[in-house]
């Protein structure tokens, strides 16, 4: 069971209405089952967009959240070369992370 349900839902539709992301994939410990109280949630997103720093600056601004939250963004394009590739962050986050939203 994935801890803290409903804090991600929420986090997860907010993340929908300011990106239209392709995927949002919960990882770390939150995907494990191994959060404690003091966890954060960690998040991925892929999505289009023009300016990573913009958009991130943007999701920390506007998404309203009490635990916290940390971002990752990739383009399609690059989520589907680095997922494959062993020695990316990606490919772990391919591998460990849960899928809680995809279109």
């Amino acid at each position: 069971m994935v801890p803290f349900k409903e804090e991600i839902d929420n986090v997860k539709n907010q993340i929908i209405n300011i990106c239209n992301p392709f995927k949002i994939i919960l990882f770390g410990s939150c995907a494990t089952g191994s959060a404690r109280d003091d966890s954060d949630i960690d998040l991925c997103i892929i999505c289009d967009y023009e300016d990573k720093q913009k958009l991130l600056t943007e999701l920390l601004i506007n998404v309203d959240y009490e635990r916290d939250v940390d971002f990752i963004l990739y383009r399609p394009e690059e989520w589907e070369v680095y997922k494959e590739d062993t020695t990316t962050f990606a490919n772990l986050i391919y591998r460990k992370g849960i899928i809680i939203y995809g279109r």
